[in-house]
């Protein structure tokens, strides 16, 4: 319970006291202090951690049979549409913050720090939400983001407007964190080793191509283009997140 605790702490804070830290130091410098702070804690958990004997051997060919299970790779096109939505936005909002609603470093700290809380809760309401109904809770999240960045892209020129609808995005995000994970768990119970590596792996890359995607946008459209990507693949993520679980309660 303490380590995750700590970890959603050190998911709320990490983004504002990047953006705070990239102001006063530069990003060049950020960069540096995560580098060493990351070396540091390898070095930690190399003399701290005991060694653990295998239980069984992990092969490619586990995992290639977990991608038989059925429903497994449509709903990992599901995760796919999830993460990249979301991430084509976020790792371009600071540059959205300053020109479209007009704040400063502090202030992109600040929203920021609203962003973390609200994903923090969200993650406290995953579990009682998962366990009421989780093949109604993985859609309405991708949808709730997609409602409120449409908001934003409303309203995002008022500072007070733009917090609020970043925070409550932030919300979905932390209950979709949680929900996928869930889904794999209860989904391929005796299969959850290679099936949530699987899940990691997709997140992974779908971040990756969202990132790209909003950096291509970002560069040669505007602004606010990765805010409109973001609606527009988190919308469709609703409907097909919808479709399939709806479609593999019927095959169960």
């Amino acid at each position: 319970m303490n380590a995750a605790i700590l970890r959603m702490l050190w998911l709320t804070s990490s983004a504002p006291l990047g953006a705070f830290f990239g102001e006063v130091i530069g990003w060049r410098g950020v960069f540096v202090a995560v580098a060493v702070v990351s070396a540091l804690a390898v070095i930690a958990q190399f003399f701290s951690l005991p060694k653990m004997p295998p239980l069984g051997g992990a092969s490619s060919t586990g995992l290639l049979q977990a991608l038989r299970l059925p429903w497994l790779l449509p709903g990992l096109f599901g995760v796919v549409l999830f993460w990249g939505g979301a991430q084509s936005f976020n790792t371009y909002i600071r540059p959205y913050l300053e020109s479209v609603t007009n704040v400063g470093a502090a202030g992109v700290s600040l929203v920021l720090l609203f962003f973390g809380v609200a994903s923090f809760i969200g993650t406290l309401m995953a579990a009682p939400l998962m366990g009421w109904n989780l093949r109604v809770v993985l859609p309405a999240a991708a949808a709730g983001e997609a409602v409120f960045l449409g908001l934003l892209l409303a309203f995002g020129q008022a500072p007070v407007a733009a917090t609020g609808f970043i925070a409550a995005w932030g919300l979905f995000v932390g209950l979709a964190g949680v929900g996928w994970s869930t889904w794999v768990t209860r989904t391929y119970p005796q299969a959850a080793e290679p099936a949530g590596g699987a899940l990691v792996a997709a997140i992974q890359a779908s971040m990756m191509v969202g990132a790209l995607l909003g950096g291509s946008l970002i560069d040669n459209v505007s602004a606010t283009a990765p805010l409109v990507a973001a609606i527009i693949i988190l919308a469709v993520a609703a409907v097909y997140v919808g479709f399939i679980m709806r479609a593999s309660r019927r095959s169960a």
